[in-house]
């Protein structure tokens, strides 16, 4: 199975469809090669990793979109993400975003999730936007998430088709 058969995903994010794509992408120019005897075998080595992250990103957003958004904190944690992206858009953008309007790979959008969410962890006892310490803010963010290509926040890069050795 390739495409969107192969992503047994809830709909949550969107991306079943995106992935089958980006299957169908990858087994083309895995195909495309002098040797293409072991290219489903690539073809699933490639993709497993970013196929896991999404399904397990999709059923996160899923229970986030259920449970959180009615709780006061949930919306406190989603100014501090803003803020965060407003004043480091070079290295912050938030998982959703990096989902669903980049190309950067699924399992990189969900490490980088993960960091950002440490690090507003670390920032959620201010009691407001300008009682939080931004040089921490600064500190964390620079130390914890590189800079992201230009290219992930206009979508161009390749998520998950490399060009084959």
């Amino acid at each position: 199975l390739i495409g969107d058969a192969a992503h047994a995903v809830v709909p949550f994010h969107g991306q079943g469809m995106n992935c089958a794509f980006e299957d169908c992408a990858l087994l083309a120019r895995l195909l495309e090669g002098p040797d293409c005897s072991d290219a489903f075998a690539q073809l699933e080595q490639q993709r497993k990793t970013n196929a896991d992250a999404i399904a397990t990103m999709a059923v996160e957003n899923y229970q986030e979109m259920r449970d959180a958004v009615a709780q006061a904190g949930f919306l406190w944690r989603r100014q501090i993400e803003h803020a965060l992206t407003t004043r480091f858009p070079e290295r912050v953008l938030s998982r959703y975003a990096l989902v669903s309007f980049t190309q950067v790979p699924y399992a990189e959008a969900q490490r980088r999730g993960a960091i950002l969410g440490g690090i507003i962890d670390r920032l959620q006892a201010a009691t407001s936007l300008e009682a939080i310490d931004w040089t921490l803010a600064a500190t964390l963010v620079h130390e914890r998430l590189n800079v992201l290509p230009d290219a992930a926040q206009l979508g161009h890069i390749d998520r998950q088709c490399p060009a084959v050795p």
